[in-house]
């Protein structure tokens, strides 16, 4: 009975292995019932136990099964197994949070103070920084933060910033000042080396003074050399005025009458400034204006309603002359001394007008008398008449420089030997041009060169724009040295008033 009463007990425990029902086992009354019992039980086992094995290889299979496909997804295969219940820490339960925060250097900070959610941990929590921030000194520094919760779990915040200012200082005036000329003298650099550089600017600036004085020089000595020239070729084209008409004047005529002068007791004190005064009068210049003026008269004869005297005068050489000396003698007697008292010998004028201060003296001969003349007025007309007299030929001279004019009229010559000096006032004219042209030429090129060299300013206006730009760097370097001493003073009283404010602070403490 014990023996079976064991094997029933191992096949329930192979069946509990199994997973099969365990049958309930108790006592027999009888040996027949236990033996019935005992096959009954054999039997349940036997099925029991084939059972088993059929779900056994059913689940090995299905495990097989599953490994296949696992492989086959190339997925690790994590074996279920029953964990067993963890209590949580701290550190797993709670998540602290950190702000930055900015704080004044020298100031105290705890690690607990910048944990914004530290009302929410564990009461017992404690706080450290890693690594400790050194808040004596301004600077931003990046901790962290590490929490230690009663049960020991740790929690670390890390990357908190913390930004410590530098305390604000006493304001003090003296170190304001003091610390702004500084500032100043930094900017503006060494006075030594700003004192050297105005040495340079000095140099170079002397040196564009003399570059420009001697552009100057150069352009003036230019100028005078053309211009020389130039006035050399004007006098000789001026001259040359005066040689034509002796060249075309009887021969001697103006010789003979000087010589003749010289014996007139009212003429003698004339002959010293004679030649001068004529060649100023019988200038090119003045010569051909006196074209301009004959050409004038014959206009206004020929358009004369009084007279009938319409012909056109021409030029007579020789009254050219005579005009000319009577009009030099008239300056000084404001009269008609010449034609009253001229000598003899040489051939003699007929009419004379003279004028003093007219830039056109037709103006007062023609035009004012012959209004008189209309009107029958009482006045002077005796200048108008002449011009409008019986003459065939006329020597008008005017001298632009004085404004002194002459005009002597005449007839026409009996002796074939002095009729060549008279002309009309056109063949004059051409003469003239043409015995002056060469002489007018070198004068117009001459006077081209002197314009040309006196327009042409160009190495002096760079030389004094050199000067110019030379100056205001100069000027600059001068103006910075004269500031820097300012300043250097300026920082040296500002030094020793600092120096005294700190010893009175220092005083205080």
């Amino acid at each position: 009975m014990g023996k079976k009463l064991k094997a029933i007990s191992k096949v329930s425990v192979a069946l509990a292995l199994l997973g099969a029902a365990v049958p309930t086992v108790e006592a027999a009354p009888t040996a027949m019932a236990a033996k019935k019992a005992t096959k009954k039980a054999k039997k349940s086992t036997k099925k029991s136990t084939k059972k088993a094995k059929k779900a056994k290889k059913s689940t090995k299979k299905k495990a097989t099964k599953k490994v296949a496909k696992k492989k086959a997804s190339k997925k690790p295969v994590k074996k279920v197994a029953k964990k067993k219940a963890v209590k949580k820490t701290n550190a797993q339960k709670y998540t602290p949070k950190a702000k930055s925060v900015t704080v004044k250097a020298g100031s105290k900070l705890s690690a607990k103070s910048i944990i914004t959610n530290a009302s929410k941990l564990p009461a017992k929590a404690k706080y450290a920084f890693s690594p400790k921030p050194n808040l004596k000194k301004a600077g931003t520094y990046t901790v962290s933060v590490i929490v230690t919760y009663p049960d020991k779990s740790k929690d670390k915040v890390k990357n908190v910033k913390i930004k410590a200012t530098a305390k604000k200082a006493a304001y003090n005036p003296a170190k304001a000042t003091y610390e702004k000329y500084k500032k100043q003298a930094a900017e503006l650099g060494s006075l030594e080396a700003a004192q050297n550089d105005l040495s340079q600017k000095k140099a170079a600036l002397d040196s564009a003074n003399q570059a420009y004085t001697d552009a100057v020089t150069s352009y003036n000595n230019k100028v005078s050399a053309t211009k020389a020239s130039y006035d050399e070729a004007s006098s000789a084209y001026d001259a040359a005025g005066y040689d034509f008409i002796m060249s075309k004047a009887t021969a001697n005529f103006y010789q003979d009458s000087k010589a003749g002068m010289a014996n007139v007791a009212v003429l003698a004190g004339y002959v010293n400034g004679l030649d001068d005064s004529v060649k100023s009068f019988l200038s090119t210049s003045n010569l051909k204006k006196d074209v301009t003026l004959i050409k004038e008269l014959n206009s206004l004869r020929a358009l004369d309603n009084n007279f009938s005297n319409h012909n056109a005068l021409g030029v007579d050489y020789d009254l050219m002359i005579y005009a000319s000396i009577s009009g030099f003698i008239s300056d000084s007697t404001m009269n008609h001394t010449y034609f009253r008292n001229a000598p003899t010998e040489v051939y003699a004028s007929r009419a004379e007008n003279l004028a003093w201060g007219y830039s056109d003296p037709l103006t007062g001969w023609y035009t004012e008398e012959k209004a008189i003349y209309d009107a029958h007025g009482s006045g002077v007309t005796g200048h108008y008449t002449n011009c409008m007299g019986d003459y065939e030929y006329v020597g008008l001279v005017l001298d632009q420089s004085t404004g002194t004019s002459a005009a002597d009229f005449g007839r026409g010559k009996i002796l074939t030997s002095e009729s060549g000096t008279q002309v009309s006032v056109e063949e004059f004219e051409a003469a003239l041009n043409s015995y002056v042209a060469s002489y007018e030429s070198t004068m117009n090129t001459a006077k081209a060169a002197y314009e040309q060299i006196k327009a042409d300013k160009s190495e002096v206006n760079v030389a004094q724009g050199n000067v110019t730009s030379s100056k205001k760097t100069y000027d600059a370097a001068n103006a910075k040295v004269k500031k820097l001493k300012a300043v250097n003073q300026q920082l040296a009283k500002a030094y020793t008033a600092y120096q005294k404010s700190l010893k009175v602070a220092h005083k205080k403490k």
